[in-house]
C-alpha cells in the first residue's frame, strides 16, 4: 500500500514570512483578508491535508514556506487513513476544537477552527481557502526568484559537512549513484565528434534526477538508483531546453576562444583543429605567455555559464522554473553569494586532496625505496602490478566520493539560499 501523508500547518513563521505579503496574496485569491488573519492567530498544529502521495505532499510543504508558514509532515498510519476516508460530523459551535498533538492522529482540522473562529458569518460566506480552489494553487504564492538569500561565508563549510553525514547515512546507493553517472557521462564523452555536446546537452537531466533523489532523502524517503533518472519526469522538455542552451554557451565559449587563438599564437585554422591529436605542438603553444590570455578568457567566459547552471536543474526539476528563468535565478544565487561559494569550493577541493592523501603517500613511498635500495625493490616485481591497480581503484573510488559530495552539496546549498534551511 503507497505510504499517505498529512500536512499540518505548525503554527510557526520561516525567516521568509511577511505579514502583508501574505494578507495580501490571500485576499486577491480568495476575496478577503479576514480569515487570513484569523489563519495567521492559530498557534497549535493543524492538519491542512490528508492523504496526500509524498511528492503532492511535499509540494503542498514548499508552496506553503513560500509563504512563510512552518510546515510539516507525517506518515499517516492505518487507524488515521480509515478516520479521515470517513465523514467528518459537524462540530457544534459550543464545543472547543480538540488540540492536535504530535503524535500521528488526526484531532483537528483547519475546517474545525476556521468554522468556530467565524461563527458570526452565515455558512455560505465561510470559505474554506485549502479546499482544492478551481484555479490553480501556484497562482497564491509568490515565485520562489524574490527569495534568493545572502548566506553567511562560513554556510560554504556547511554545506559540504552536510553532504560527507548524508552520503554516509546510505554510502553504497551513493557510491553506485554517482558510478552509474561516471559511466554515462564517460560513455557520451567518448563518442566521436559529438560526444563532448552530448555530455552538455544531458547534463541538467541527470543533475535534476540527483536532486530529485536528494529531495526525498530530504524528507526521509529512501535514496534509489533510478532517481539518476527521475529528470524524465520531472519537467523533461525544461531540463532538454536548458541542456541545449548549456551546450550552445559551452560551443560559444570554445569558438571565442578558437578565434582568438588564431591572431594571439599566429596559427592557422587547419593546426588549430588538430592540435589535440598534436601533444608535442600543442605543449609547443602553451609555452607561450599569449597562451596564457587565452585560458583567462574561456575560464572567465565559463565561470558565468557554469553559475548559470549550477542551481538550474534544481530550480526547474523540483520548483518548476522555466529554462532561462532558473539560469538567472542560479547567476543571482551564485554571485549574490560569491563568499559562501568560494569558501565551499576551497573546502571541497581540501576534502578531496585529502582523501588523496593515501595516494600521494603511497607514491612517495615507493619513489623512495626504489632510490635506497632499488635491487629489494625489483624483487618484488611481481607484487608492483597489484599495487597499482590497488592505487587506481583507491582512486576512482576518491573520485566517485568526490562527485557524490558535491552533489549533495549543491542540494543542501539549494535549500539553504532560497529556503532559508541550513
Amino acid at each position: 500500500m503507497e505510504k499517505t501523508y498529512k500536512v499540518i500547518y505548525t503554527g510557526q513563521k520561516n525567516d521568509q514570512f511577511d505579514r502583508e505579503h501574505f494578507i495580501e496574496k490571500f485576499a486577491k485569491k480568495y476575496g478577503t483578508s479576514e480569515k487570513a488573519e484569523k489563519l495567521l492567530k492559530i498557534t497549535k498544529d493543524t492538519v491542512l491535508k490528508n492523504n496526500l502521495s509524498h511528492q503532492k505532499a511535499s509540494e503542498y510543504q514548499e508552496k506553503m514556506g513560500r509563504l512563510g508558514l512552518v510546515i510539516r509532515l507525517d506518515k499517516m498510519v492505518e487507524s488515521t487513513l480509515q478516520a479521515s476516508n470517513d465523514p467528518k460530523p459537524k462540530m457544534a459551535k459550543e464545543d472547543k476544537p480538540p488540540a492536535v498533538t504530535r503524535s500521528s492522529e488526526i484531532t483537528s482540522t483547519l475546517d474545525d477552527i476556521i468554522d468556530d473562529q467565524s461563527s458570526a458569518l452565515e455558512d455560505s460566506q465561510i470559505v474554506n481557502p485549502y479546499q482544492a480552489p478551481n484555479a490553480p494553487l501556484e497562482e497564491t504564492y509568490q515565485p520562489i526568484a524574490s527569495r534568493i538569500r545572502r548566506v553567511p561565508i562560513g554556510h560554504g563549510y556547511s554545506w559540504v559537512s552536510h553532504a560527507f553525514s548524508n552520503i554516509f547515512k546510505t554510502p553504497f546507493k551513493w557510491f553506485f549513484l554517482a558510478l552509474f553517472y561516471c559511466l554515462i557521462m564517460g560513455g557520451l564523452s567518448s563518442l566521436p565528434y559529438v560526444g563532448t555536446f552530448l555530455s552538455y546537452l544531458f547534463t541538467p537531466f541527470y543533475m535534476a534526477g540527483i536532486m530529485v533523489g536528494c529531495q526525498d532523502q530530504y524528507f526521509n524517503e529512501p535514496l534509489k538508483i533510478r532517481h539518476l533518472f527521475a529528470g524524465n519526469s520531472h519537467h523533461p522538455n525544461t531540463l532538454f531546453l536548458l541542456g541545449l542552451i548549456y551546450t550552445l554557451c559551452m560551443i560559444t565559449i570554445m569558438v571565442v576562444v578558437g578565434l582568438m587563438a588564431i591572431p594571439l599564437l599566429g596559427i592557422d585554422t587547419d593546426t588549430l583543429m588538430s592540435l589535440s591529436e598534436k601533444p608535442n605542438l600543442l605543449m609547443q603553444y602553451i609555452r607561450d605567455p599569449m597562451f596564457l590570455i587565452l585560458i583567462l578568457t574561456g575560464f572567465g567566459l565559463a565561470i558565468f555559464v557554469y553559475a548559470a547552471i549550477w542551481f538550474a536543474p534544481a530550480l526547474v526539476a523540483l520548483d518548476g522554473e522555466e529554462a532561462l528563468t532558473a539560469m538567472k535565478k542560479s547567476v543571482k544565487a551564485c554571485f549574490k553569494n560569491i563568499l559562501p561559494m568560494f569558501w565551499y569550493s576551497l573546502v571541497l577541493i581540501a576534502g578531496y586532496i585529502l582523501l588523496l592523501i593515501p595516494i600521494l603517500i603511497t607514491f612517495i613511498l615507493l619513489v623512495v625505496f626504489m632510490k635506497l635500495n632499488i635491487n629489494t625493490m625489483a624483487s618484488f616485481a611481481p607484487a608492483n602490478p597489484l599495487i597499482m591497480i590497488g592505487i587506481g581503484v583507491y582512486f576512482i573510488a576518491t573520485l566517485f566520493i568526490f562527485i557524490a559530495i558535491t552533489m549533495s552539496s549543491l542540494y543542501a546549498s539549494y535549500r539553504d539560499i532560497f529556503y532559508g534551511e541550513n
